[in-house]
């Protein structure tokens, strides 16, 4: 019997798709407007080693531009499971992860601002938009850390700081 390759993609032109700080999915310029094809080119994105983005099926690949993160958090809602939170982040493309160790939340430094985001799958980040960072904090504990006061949310047994403060509040 006749072992079969895989099928590689082959790689084709650079694809004249880019995506927006905002979230925005353009196709030379326009936005795409209907959603069910963003959500379709968002569930073949790929991100690799080189911080390359691809649109990938099993038999074709090409480059996208992608300005900042390919997706926006938009939403969030809190589950409770056993005696745990999750935090389950929502997409502007209706995808969803939960925070977790997995999921983690980290910060990027741009200019003098601290910009959140949540890791999601193949190499890919969502940023989390401003106001669901400040429904976040809302949500946050306060924490006595050495007279300071750390802001920290808690999802699926994982613990992340928002900030600290100098006061204890």
């Amino acid at each position: 019997m006749k072992s079969r390759n895989p099928v590689i993609p082959q790689i084709c032109h650079d694809f004249d798709i880019r995506i927006s700080r905002d979230g925005t999915w353009l196709h030379q310029g326009n936005p795409i407007k209907r959603p069910e094809l963003v959500r379709l080119f968002a569930g073949i994105l790929k991100r690799d080693k080189e911080g390359i983005y691809w649109l990938e099926t099993p038999f074709e690949r090409g480059r996208i531009a992608v300005e900042d993160a390919p997706f926006i958090i938009v939403g969030f809602r809190i589950e409770s499971h056993n005696q745990d939170q999750r935090l389950v982040f929502i997409t502007n493309t209706d995808e969803e992860v939960t925070l977790s160790s997995q999921h983690p939340l980290h910060f990027t430094s741009q200019g003098d601002e601290a910009i959140p985001y949540v890791a999601m799958r193949d190499g890919l980040f969502a940023r989390i938009s401003r106001p669901v960072f400040y429904q976040l904090v809302d949500k946050a504990e306060a924490i006595d850390v050495g007279g300071k006061t750390e802001w920290q949310i808690q999802s699926d047994g994982y613990s992340v700081s928002l900030g600290r403060t100098d006061e204890k509040s």
